[in-house]
């Protein structure tokens, strides 16, 4: 195949299928590239597809007490990982994904004491609830719920948070990440 100078356009091939314009995007099957690869058309991948997006664990290294009958957001203070500084462990306790994607949310929270009442983990999405998690009613000594579900997240402004909430009394275990307090997020899909 060959291959022709377009002057500001950059290379075009000579059967119309891969441009290269004066910004360096490339584009098959598109003239007008918006991206650095923009593909108008269906894409086959044979191998293994490899995405870096944005991936966090965190846990609760601190004991955090909470009201009865109260949903309070959750203090997870300490990060494992955070692969593009995208979880906040300092100020809001937050993840905001800057890529724009499915990604897998999940957390646990763990109670102390005698927890004779109910305790429940929500997943919450710009400051709402978006899913109700694990709820436990006469629960006994040390009950621990779990939350996990797909979201799309924007890339931009989209972030996500843990509330939990008990009605005995009960203060949140913390102290390591093996104390039923943990909180992660990573991409799975793009948008």
């Amino acid at each position: 195949m060959s291959v022709t100078i377009n002057g500001s356009s950059g290379l075009t091939a000579n059967d119309g299928s891969v441009f290269t314009n004066a910004s360096g995007n490339v584009g098959i099957g598109t003239g007008s590239p918006a991206g650095k690869l923009d593909v108008n058309g269906n894409i086959y991948v044979s191998g293994k597809q490899i995405t870096n997006g944005p991936a966090f664990s965190a846990y609760g290294s601190a004991t955090q007490s909470i009201s009865n009958t109260t949903n309070t957001k959750i203090a997870f203070n300490t990060k494992i990982f955070d692969t593009n500084s995208n979880y906040d462990a300092t100020t809001n306790y937050r993840f905001t994904p800057t890529v724009a994607g499915y990604y897998l949310i999940t957390a646990s929270i763990g109670w102390n004491g005698s927890a004779t009442g109910y305790t429940s983990i929500n997943i919450y999405k710009n400051g709402s609830n978006a899913f109700n998690g694990g709820y436990v009613s006469n629960s006994s000594v040390g009950p621990v719920v779990t939350a996990s579900s797909i979201f799309l997240a924007n890339g931009t402004t989209d972030y996500f948070e843990i509330y939990g909430s008990q009605s005995s009394g009960g203060a949140l275990l913390g102290g390591s990440n093996t104390a039923g307090l943990s909180f992660s997020g990573c991409l799975i899909r793009g948008a």
